[in-house]
């Protein structure tokens, strides 16, 4: 069974955790460092170098040089420009990598691929309120568990032979094989009858607004509460 995927958990909290995200900012901080003390711009900068050890880490998560210090990553581009402030230059490498880790999940055999793939999807890894993803995430175990793609409805539990009830979750429903669409936005017993997002990223994640985060969440605790019990949610916190 698939559960929290490793490339979801890296776009989270891998701009501040990720090995490879770390070594590139720190790369980018010593040739900004570097260029600000004279280092001149070498084409093609030789290998073991500052500017050459950067130039290939940008090579490795899929970007390219646009000209001198400037960088860019994804058919969706994020500009890294040593020629803006520092900060914002390594907020766009995160981005670059936040980048390569979604095509690295969209590569992946993860059957939620199909309905996120596309640009609209695409644009929302770089315009997800990460922040706000990770203090819910933090505070609300089943939150974490959503946004991480831990989320598995009765009918891909049923798929995979678990020994749990394929039925729908909420009381007075009684569609079998419930599908995740069909408990977390379709079914009309739901406790809560959101309106389903247009974006599929915030409809499967609840990457798009606090809101649906919540609400998912909140759908995960009933999975929860169906299969193991009322004191699961105790033992959550």
């Amino acid at each position: 069974m698939h559960a929290a995927n490793r490339f979801l958990r890296a776009i989270i909290w891998g701009g501040a955790l990720h090995p490879l995200c770390l070594i590139g900012v720190r790369l980018l901080t010593m040739v900004s460092k570097s260029r600000a003390r004279g280092l001149r711009w070498v084409d093609p900068a030789p290998r073991g170098s500052l500017l050459g050890t950067l130039q290939a880490w940008f090579k490795l998560v899929g970007g390219s040089c646009l000209r001198p210090w400037s960088w860019s990553s994804g058919p969706v581009q994020t500009v890294v420009n040593l020629g803006d402030a520092l900060g914002l230059a390594v907020h766009r490498l995160r981005e670059c990598f936040r980048l390569f880790m979604w095509k690295g999940f969209l590569g992946s055999k993860r059957h939620e691929v199909a309905e996120v793939s596309g640009e609209v999807s695409q644009r929302l890894v770089l315009s997800a309120d990460w922040n706000s993803i990770r203090d819910l995430s933090f505070a609300c175990p089943a939150a974490r568990g959503v946004a991480c793609g831990a989320l598995l409805s009765p009918a891909c539990m049923d798929r995979g032979g678990a020994p749990f009830s394929s039925s729908c979750i909420w009381p007075g429903c009684s569609v079998s094989c419930a599908s995740f669409s069909h408990i977390a936005w379709n079914c009309p017993h739901r406790s809560n009858l959101l309106i389903q997002p247009q974006n599929a990223l915030d409809a499967r994640f609840g990457w798009g607004s606090i809101q649906s985060l919540k609400w998912l969440a909140e759908v995960q605790k009933q999975i929860w509460v169906t299969r193991h019990g009322d004191a699961i949610l105790r033992s959550s916190h």
